[in-house]
């Protein structure tokens, strides 16, 4: 009871900062996140993830993904090379269109005292649907670096922490240039060995365009770890 109490006290905190700051923003959406991982070895692993999207206010679908993932530890404890591939499913104002995504990233991770320092590059491919649209660079590159801290209570299930992300188009006709970046802000909640809750705020705001848009998403992701 203690759990579900704490639980409801930050998911309604979280929607207290929607409300206020929701006035300045071009929108604020949802994403629901449902996530299975599995250790394949002592230094490999398998992780298999759906994602649902809403913007409009939270009100109409955007889009869905699902991904599948590999990990392997290069450096035990510090550093790990990731492959993965999405399918996502978009929506484009009057159709849906089918995407591919394959990427490559590197994790590094150090941790001193309770706090945990993550660094993450990652380049993507995205393979769009020329049916659907005249794309000029088909596939798209994204060259994408984030920075997290998170900290680590003691005897608390309790996980706060903090990131942010810069997203740079490789392929682009202006070069290679940063067009937008993501702050994050959120709590991940050990409720048993296998299963962890995660509820997050992430401001997504895009930069050197000619109408950059920003938007606010409230997450809510469920990761369940298989024996």
């Amino acid at each position: 009871m203690k759990r579900r109490k704490q639980i409801l006290l930050l998911y309604a905190c979280l929607c207290h900062c929607v409300v206020n700051v929701s006035a300045q923003l071009h929108d604020t959406g949802a994403m629901t996140v449902l996530t299975f991982s599995k250790d394949m070895s002592r230094f490999a692993d398998l992780e298999v993830e759906q994602e649902f999207r809403f913007d409009n206010n939270m009100t109409s679908f955007r889009r869905s993904t699902t991904s599948l993932g590999f990990g392997y530890e290069l450096v035990r404890d510090f550093l790990k090379i990731n492959t993965g591939y999405d399918l996502i499913c978009r929506d484009e104002e009057n159709h849906y269109e089918m995407r591919h995504r394959v990427s490559v990233a590197l994790n590094a991770q150090r941790k001193y005292l309770r706090t945990d320092f993550k660094i993450r590059t990652r380049l993507q491919s995205t393979y769009r649907d020329e049916n659907r649209g005249d794309y000029k660079f088909n596939p798209k590159y994204v060259w994408r670096n984030r920075m997290e801290v998170q900290y680590n209570f003691f005897k608390l299930p309790l996980r706060p922490y903090a990131s942010g992300e810069v997203l740079c188009p490789v392929n682009s006709r202006h070069g290679l240039f940063a067009d937008e970046y993501r702050l994050t802000l959120g709590c991940k909640y050990r409720l048993t060995r296998k299963n962890t809750l995660d509820i997050s705020l992430r401001y997504d705001h895009e930069i050197q365009q000619v109408a950059p848009e920003n938007i606010l998403y409230l997450n809510l992701g469920w990761k369940y770890k298989i024996d």
